[in-house]
């Protein structure tokens, strides 16, 4: 099924470059993120990491009074959300119809609004796994959709609206809290020499990261386990994108994707905390989804005017390089509901 839809989204990017129809390339996109949408409500509930966790505890939670249901032991916006859905459907499909407008709603709108090739960030949002991971782990990317919402704040320097989505967020999935970071990141200067600082930096992390992950276990609710988990491949990916972007512009990173370079370059620089605790790769996607913007504003930088007849080209190429991504992460199958 993912290898299906990046194709599909990859047709769909190199046709919509020989349409000048506004109109016609909406449709297009619109169709394409309804299609997601329908796709996350029709889930079995194998699919998602934690769907099953998620839906059993919905059935329970629509039973209990709203202060039982603060008392479960989850976030409280989540909770409320669980609980005000119950309120008017008993079966989980419906609860997951919600969850689906609710998460991935946000996350079209701030590509539309944001990427310069819309569909082409599709194959990006369902070929690096992010969209599989939307279709479980709930809570956190009810927050992550909820962020979206704050990088206009960060990038109009407006503090406390910034702070108040991170706060909202966080009471969706307490770890949206280290995204309060991405504020200070415009007072960062890209350059060389802060670069291979945060090179050292993120190599010290991996050295590092048994005690790293040992004081955040303070504030885990459950105990946290160790393992060494690779994580490589996504740091050698994460680099490889901060370094080729560094190096195509010079260090001049343009300001209407600055933001997502930085935020970028945060999660290269964490992620090998993932060595030894795997679940931080469900806090670097805070930062790393920014490559659903980055990487094609950067095909369509480097494909603009002369370089247009390239564009095909590096379009097959992204695409055939995520169908690799996505096959070597060997996520769940995709399966429908049973009826």
């Amino acid at each position: 099924m993912y290898v299906y839809l990046i194709l599909t989204f990859t047709l769909f990017s190199v046709l919509l470059g020989f349409i000048n129809s506004r109109f016609l390339k909406n449709i297009i996109y619109h169709a394409s993120c309804l299609g997601l949408i329908a796709l996350f409500a029709m889930q079995d509930v194998s699919v998602g990491a934690d769907t099953a966790v998620y839906c059993n505890a919905y059935e329970y939670i629509q039973n209990w009074d709203f202060e039982d249901a603060l008392g479960f032991g989850w976030e409280p916006l989540y909770m409320l959300l669980n609980w005000i859905v119950g309120i008017f459907f008993e079966d989980s499909r419906s609860f997951l119809l919600v969850l689906a407008f609710v998460i991935l709603v946000p996350i079209f709108s701030w590509i539309k609004r944001e990427s310069s090739m819309p569909e082409l960030s599709l194959v990006i949002f369902v070929g690096s796994g992010m969209w599989w991971a939307s279709m479980g782990i709930f809570r956190q990317w009810c927050a992550m959709a909820l962020l979206t919402y704050s990088y206009k704040y960060i990038k109009n320097r407006k503090f406390f609206p910034f702070l108040g989505m991170v706060l909202l967020a966080a009471l969706f999935h307490r770890t949206a809290a280290i995204f309060i970071i991405a504020y200070f990141l415009p007072m960062i200067p890209v350059k060389l020499f802060t670069m291979g600082a945060s090179i050292l930096a993120s190599g010290a992390i991996g050295i590092l990261g048994n005690y790293i992950v040992h004081f955040l276990s303070a504030f885990a609710r459950n105990e946290t386990a160790y393992e060494l988990n690779g994580g490589i491949s996504m740091l050698v990916v994460l680099w490889g994108c901060v370094l080729i972007i560094f190096a195509f512009y010079k260090g001049n990173i343009p300001d209407n994707i600055k933001l997502y370079y930085q935020l970028l370059w945060v999660a290269a620089v964490l992620q090998p905390i993932a060595f030894v605790f795997s679940n931080w790769a469900r806090v670097v996607v805070y930062f790393s989804i920014s490559l659903v913007v980055l990487l094609p504003e950067l095909i369509n930088q480097i494909t603009t005017g002369r370089n247009y007849c390239f564009r095909v080209p590096f379009i097959l190429i992204l695409s055939i390089f995520m169908i690799i991504w996505s096959i070597l992460q060997k996520s769940n199958p995709y399966q429908f509901m049973v009826f």
